[in-house]
């Protein structure tokens, strides 16, 4: 007999962090509801893992083990084969779930024609945080702001000013016929950026999607979070992480986007080309607006420049060779006269982490609060917010007025031209 599917699935993929794995777990099964399961798909870590796992005794529990170290694409790609849920979201071993986020989803997903949701997730630094200088903060955004938001506007945005505006299944809800939809064409994870690739398909099939600045979890990041091993490689002197990242993707075959050059850089405008690019030959290839030229793309790195001499040398070798190869006729030094920049510095807390409030963000020192994991931070985020789960009041703009009677009025003329079709077809 075929098992009833969860209403949620809340996919964890780990490798060797056990430590920030409990606190985690901690915020999943807290959850005050029955209907959602825990996948947490293990990728080839040693015992410690299993043993967090089985140390909650949760039937909402499952821990998915392979035996060989994959790349992040794999193991994400293997862990959503995992996932029973009618809806799927994706969290690292050292992010966590706000108490709240369970009801949250529910109301959300109750909205009409929702099928992926994005969220602006608060940020926690663990005590372990690899940047000893940036740890022990909790930043949350004080916005109800909520709004459904075009795909072509989303990814335009990504394009032009880096983050992620996309709905991606890390950090945001997808429902499973979108899930579905995009294997028919191929993989959810791909590249080198598999989180903005979920974001640029899922915001592409779905056409629109809702977005809320209401954090619904904390992106947690640890002395060996993969994020902070890339945007803050300069000042990490052994960085094991992002060199395993690099040796598992090499082997797998997971390289940067022919069209973009293939070098480092810290910049999210960068990070988000290589999963639009490829979302971009998948599902959108003929759109012109997101098909740039040799001299485009070089003008896009050339204004996120490292600070640093030595690396800032290296980055324009190789962008002057991506430029010959690909359109010798262009003038490198020309481009890099006029958009030769320096990115901007890439802090994961803002205001270099002092306490305070700025506009609708708040840090606080979580040292001061007693705070040591990410459970207990997002305790402390939901009573600094004061959210109660299902009372958040979003800032929901009503439909365009006069588009639901639009669409009604729509499918009334479907429905009686069937029935005329149907009437023809009967009396012949």
């Amino acid at each position: 007999m075929a098992m009833n599917r969860p209403r949620y699935s809340i996919v964890v993929p780990t490798r060797q962090r056990h430590e920030t794995l409990l606190g985690c777990l901690r915020t999943l099964v807290d959850q005050p509801s029955d209907d959602y399961e825990i996948v947490v798909a293990d990728n080839a870590s040693s015992e410690e893992t299993r043993a967090v796992c089985e140390s909650f005794r949760s039937p909402k529990l499952r821990h998915v083990r392979c035996d060989e170290p994959l790349s992040m694409n794999d193991n994400w790609e293997r862990a959503l084969d995992a996932a029973r849920g009618e809806w799927v979201t994706f969290l690292g071993d050292d992010d966590g779930l706000m108490p709240y986020a369970l009801a949250e989803f529910d109301v959300l997903t109750a909205i009409h024609g929702v099928r992926a949701i994005r969220w602006q997730y608060a940020v926690y630094t663990w005590p372990c945080m690899a940047v000893a200088a940036e740890a022990n903060r909790l930043q949350v955004a004080r916005s109800v702001s909520t709004r459904f938001v075009g795909w072509r506007e989303a990814l335009t945005l990504m394009l032009k000013s880096g983050g992620s505006p996309a709905p991606m299944i890390y950090y945001g809800l997808i429902h499973r016929s979108l899930i579905d939809k995009a294997r028919r064409s191929g993989r959810v994870f791909d590249g080198l950026s598999p989180d903005y690739h979920s974001g640029v398909l899922f915001a592409r099939l779905a056409e629109r999607f809702l977005s809320t600045d209401v954090p619904l979890s904390l992106a947690g990041l640890s002395g060996r979070s993969n994020g902070v091993a890339h945007m803050r490689a300069e000042q990490i002197a052994s960085n094991s992480i992002a060199r395993e990242f690099a040796r598992l993707n090499q082997r797998a075959g997971f390289t940067c986007h022919p069209d973009l050059p293939d070098c480092a850089f810290n910049s999210a405008t960068i990070v988000g080309l290589d999963p639009l690019f490829r979302g971009r030959d998948r599902l959108f290839p003929q759109d012109p607006e997101f098909r740039l030229s040799p001299e485009e793309v070089t003008a896009i790195y050339l204004r996120a420049l490292s600070p640093d001499p030595d690396t800032r040398a290296g980055q324009c070798d190789r962008l002057r060779q991506f430029l010959a190869a690909r359109a010798p006729a262009a003038d490198f030094e020309a481009l890099l006269a006029r958009h030769g920049g320096t990115a901007a510095p890439t802090g994961v807390i803002m205001n270099g982490g002092r306490p305070g409030i700025t506009g609708s963000w708040e840090i606080v020192d979580t040292a001061a609060h007693g705070v040591a994991d990410v459970h207990a931070a997002s305790l402390l985020a939901a009573r600094l917010l004061g959210y109660q789960a299902g009372a958040i009041p979003y800032d929901l703009p009503p439909e365009k007025p006069g588009l639901l009677r639009r669409l009604r009025r729509s499918f009334t003329k479907r429905v009686r031209r069937l029935v005329r079709q149907g009437s023809h077809e009967a009396r012949t």
